[in-house]
């Protein structure tokens, strides 16, 4: 039992081998392997034997029975680790367990492994049932209620789960439960762990560790850089005879049928998580920043579509399926720099579900929710403001015809002023004095600097306390009207 104690312990550092060191690889892999399989055939062998070799009755006898020493070493096993195996197997040949046996299957079953520990799990517990005869028994009821799987419920300790699975599947295979359910009961754990689990994949650590570390024995997987190396050399890898190809494929179909949702999980995450950058990148256009909360969500979404992809490509591989296209979305430019504005019974009809128009709500609250700026206005210009028809259509040609000549021309050049400007200055002569044609030439060049709301609301704040009149109004409307869109 060393190959695959570590995810990963296989998987050469260096993708690009020479064909000596592909081979030598290879090589390493079948020969571990080989072992492997050896191990446990010699190990299945001798549990399946134990009913005829246990010792007798008098062999116990001789053994400590006093309750201060057996239940000390209940507490060591509940806190079960490798390293300390021999220290166990000393203190189990000078004890007699025949009435804490139940107590014993119990702390292994809760006690926290961790995967480097299994093996001397696997070890102690065959030890166990070679020498007590209803040690097995009591190891599998514990083991049925430990992996009690309830439908719809999130499991409580994933990282224990994936051990217990793992240190499970060992004992059924290397022959230590004698009872016909303990095949069913994995089977059943495995059904449904995969049913419950096809959306959100919660438990996708558990069945990657189980394909990695008893895939070979109970589904006939290869990993698929193994089996493309085992071709190119034509160097067959040795299999294991545990089950029959019929039930690993049964197996292996559900495996499949596992990482088929994880599939479609993947693209759907890629999907959303374009669509949110895409949404992202609209705001940045518009308002010049993006909210805390949004870049968070996005951290957050690329976070778990990257552990995702990273587990849906272990499944590929050790499954030796392919994995799903990831398309990636190209945004139109002329989407990227439309704005979308109207009335009428077309904008009607999308105001129930604002986000077809504006992409989110805060893009809409960014066009829509605008600052109540005549509050800011003198109460004499609002008072002279109400006298004013409002209903004159403003056009380019209006435009042009009321502003001074010298601002039509491109080349500077001075011009007698048309008789609409010589009216306008009658009407505000203060526009035409040069400060304050400086003010508002600079007002309208720092305009394409204005990106957030902020600076868009104090510029508007500006133009009305310092500049607002007749003809920097019309300046402003030519200069929006110019704006590039």
């Amino acid at each position: 039992m060393t190959v695959n104690e570590n995810d990963g312990e296989n998987e050469p550092a260096n993708e690009n081998l020479s064909d000596e060191e592909e081979k030598e690889f290879l090589l390493s892999y079948i020969q571990e392997v080989q072992e492997k399989l050896q191990l446990k055939k010699e190990l299945r062998t001798v549990n399946q034997n134990a009913l005829n070799n246990r010792p007798s009755e008098s062999f116990f006898s001789k053994l400590d029975s006093t309750l201060k020493k057996n239940t000390a070493f209940v507490k060591k096993i509940k806190n079960f680790s490798s390293p300390q195996i021999d220290s166990y197997l000393k203190d189990m040949s000078v004890l007699n367990l025949s009435k804490y046996i139940s107590e014993v299957a119990a702390a292994l079953v809760e006690s926290k492994l961790k995967m480097t520990d299994v093996p001397a799990a696997v070890k102690l517990c065959s030890i166990l049932h070679q020498t007590y005869t209803d040690f097995s028994q009591c190891l599998f009821d514990n083991w049925q209620k430990a992996l009690a799987v309830k439908v719809g419920e999130k499991i409580s300790n994933p990282s224990k789960l994936r051990v217990d699975l793992r240190l499970y599947a060992e004992l059924v295979q290397v022959g230590v439960f004698s009872n016909k359910n303990a095949f069913s009961l994995l089977g059943s754990i495995l059904t449904t762990l995969i049913n419950m689990d096809k959306e959100d994949h919660f438990n996708i650590s558990i069945l990657l560790s189980f394909c990695k570390h008893c895939g070979d024995d109970y589904a006939g997987l290869v990993p698929r850089k193994m089996r493309i190396l085992s071709e190119k050399y034509e160097i067959q890898i040795p299999r294991g005879t545990f089950l029959p190809p019929e039930k690993q494929q049964n197996v292996r179909g559900l495996l499949r049928e596992y990482f088929n949702s994880i599939s479609k999980h993947l693209v759907k995450d890629h999907q959303e998580m374009q669509n949110f950058e895409k949404q992202n990148l609209r705001i940045l256009q518009t308002k010049g920043e993006l909210s805390q909360d949004r870049k968070e969500k996005l951290e957050a979404m690329q976070s778990a579509f990257d552990k995702l992809l990273q587990n849906a490509q272990s499944f590929a591989d050790i499954l030796d399926e392919d994995m799903p296209e990831l398309k990636t979305q190209n945004m139109p430019k002329s989407e990227e720099s439309m704005i979308i504005t109207g009335s009428g019974t077309d904008i009607d009809d999308f105001a129930i579900n604002a986000e077809n128009i504006w992409c989110d709500t805060e893009t809409q609250k960014f066009y829509c929710d605008l600052p109540e700026l005549t509050v800011f206005l003198p109460t004499a210009f609002l008072n002279k403001g109400q006298n004013v028809p409002t209903n004159e259509t403003v056009t380019e040609e209006v435009l042009d015809s009321e502003l001074p000549a010298e601002e039509l021309e491109d080349d500077g050049k001075l011009e007698e002023p048309s008789a609409a400007v010589a009216e306008e200055e009658n009407e505000d002569p203060s526009t035409s004095t040069a400060s304050n044609k400086i003010v508002l030439e600079a007002f309208l060049n720092n305009l394409p600097n204005c990106v957030n709301r902020e600076m868009i609301d104090n510029a508007a704040i500006d133009f009305l306390v310092t500049l607002n009149n007749k003809h920097n109004r019309r300046k402003l409307v030519r200069a929006l009207f110019g704006v590039n869109r």
